[in-house]
C-alpha cells in the first residue's frame, strides 16, 4: 500500500524495502529503498519459514551489482501482519576494501 499527494494504491506481491548498512563510526556505507516484488515460498514438512497458522510465506532479494544483496523470507502472521523468518546480507569484498580504503589482498585470505 501507497500514499502520496497525488496517487493512492496497493501493488500486488510487492513491498517497499528500507536497507541502512552502517560502519563502526556511524558513516552511512549503503542505503537504499525501493519497491521489491515477493516470490511465494512452497511450504515442506518441517519447515521453519511458516508459521503454525499460516501456509503462505515469500522470500524478496534485492541486489546493487558491486556493492551487495539482501534476501529476507518472511511468513504471514495470522491478521497482524508478517513476521521476517530469515534474513541473509552479502557484502562484496571490493565494496569493503573500498568503504575502508584497504590495499592488497587482505579480505581475499
Amino acid at each position: 500500500y501507497f500514499r502520496s499527494e497525488a496517487f493512492t494504491g496497493c501493488i500486488p506481491d510487492a513491498v517497499i524495502v528500507d536497507v541502512a548498512v552502517w560502519d563502526e563510526h556511524g558513516e552511512l556505507a549503503w542505503g537504499w529503498s525501493r519497491p521489491v516484488l515477493t516470490r511465494a515460498l512452497e511450504k515442506q514438512a518441517g519447515d521453519m519459514r511458516f508459521d503454525d497458522a499460516s501456509d503462505t510465506a515469500f522470500a524478496l532479494v534485492c541486489e546493487e551489482p558491486g556493492v551487495g544483496r539482501l534476501r529476507l523470507e518472511c511468513a504471514e502472521m495470522d491478521s497482524r501482519g508478517h513476521v521476517v523468518k530469515s534474513a541473509m546480507l552479502e557484502l562484496q569484498s571490493q565494496f569493503i576494501r573500498s568503504w575502508f580504503a584497504l590495499d592488497g589482498d587482505l579480505l581475499d585470505q
